[in-house]
């Protein structure tokens, strides 16, 4: 049995170790970066002009979702690059072009994905406006 101290230590060798980790650390720091300005700036500009408007019930939330859903998907991205990985040792008739279009087609499905859900999740916020306008 491994330990945590004993996995860490091997992702940080492998991070010093790889060539490809100069061009994913920066990506990650700016990752983040990006995301605390861009809450940063909602929650100081946006958040304070629109509390007193009736139509903004969702500003909150997506100052609150932001940072977990980029942790979430910098960890499905990790899995995805580690699942490839695999993919191309475990299987000596898989290239890795192969690989690189089958993460590809994964990402693309998933971004089209959303748009699948849209018109029911539309219908179904409407709904709650609509039954909590009539309310007030």
């Amino acid at each position: 049995d491994i330990s945590w101290t004993q996995k860490a230590t091997a992702a940080l060798d492998l991070l010093r170790n790889d060539d490809r980790a100069k061009y994913l650390s920066p990506l990650s720091v700016l990752f983040g970066l990006s995301t605390s300005f861009g809450s940063s700036v909602l929650n100081g500009e946006v958040l304070r002009r629109v509390l007193s408007d009736d139509n903004s019930t969702f500003v909150g939330l997506y100052s609150a979702v932001t940072s977990m859903v980029a942790a979430g998907a910098s960890l499905l991205f990790g899995a995805l690059f580690q699942g490839g990985a695999e993919l191309d040792f475990e299987f000596q008739s898989i290239t890795r072009d192969m690989v690189l279009l089958i993460q590809g087609m994964i990402i693309l499905f998933s971004g089209a994905l959303a748009y699948m859900f849209n018109p029911a999740l539309s219908k179904i916020f409407n709904n709650i406006t609509k039954n909590g306008a009539n309310d007030d």
